[in-house]
């Protein structure tokens, strides 16, 4: 089995696809970089491989500020505040199944500037205390840098860059 698919030209195809004794007018973009085949979400409900129950998702346009399901924005999170607020965490441990053919990707450390150095420092140590994150002493396959922001209120708030492991995801 292959882990991955390659094409040295970008460009876009239409093909006929039979399955389940149906034909599909199926729309593919090919792009120059590596990358596994992937069906979108609007061949995969066209060719009835899952189901969408749209009366169970609930949407909200918080670019036009438009009632969507009934419900603005500002009705969201008056509504459900508590999503939207604190600092609470998932349950247990995070597992991600990362497929094996993508390799591991190590990014090298990404240093605060120093007007940030020692709120980035008590940052990590109160995030520690807490349970949130927990210190790493042995080697790991997986390394994330750390990016630092400055909120509007003065305190920071430290991000993680996920494109190489975003790469990764094990879907089967």
């Amino acid at each position: 089995m292959s882990c991955k698919y390659t094409h040295s030209e970008r460009g876009e195809l239409v093909s006929v696809i039979q399955k389940n004794n149906r034909k599909y007018n199926l729309e593919f973009h090919i792009l120059s970089e590596e990358n596994k085949p992937v069906l979108g979400a609007s061949a995969i409900q066209g060719m009835e491989l899952i189901t969408v129950n749209m009366q169970n998702i609930l949407t909200v346009d918080r670019f036009t500020g438009e009632e969507a399901q009934g419900l603005t924005v500002s009705q969201v999170v008056t509504q459900f505040t508590d999503v939207f607020e604190g600092e609470d965490m998932l349950m247990g441990k995070l597992f991600l199944q990362v497929d094996q053919c993508v390799p591991p990707v190590q990014l090298p450390a990404r240093k605060p500037l120093v007007a940030f150095k020692e709120k980035y420092q008590e940052e990590l140590e109160r995030l520690v205390e807490r349970g949130i994150i927990a210190k790493v002493s042995e080697p790991t396959d997986w390394i994330s840098s750390t990016v630092v922001i400055m909120k509007p209120t003065g305190k920071i708030r430290l991000c993680l860059d996920p494109r190489p492991l975003n790469k990764a995801p094990d879907t089967m």
